[in-house]
């Protein structure tokens, strides 16, 4: 039970990284246009 909680943690930590990347991307996509 331990370890599916972690790893459930852990790739909840994992998409919420690829979003922020995602959005960083877009962010600094913005900002070479200028």
């Amino acid at each position: 039970g331990l370890l599916i909680a972690i790893t459930g943690v852990l790739f909840m930590m994992l998409e919420n990284f690829y979003e922020i990347r995602k959005r960083l991307d877009k962010i600094d996509k913005k900002i070479q246009k200028r």
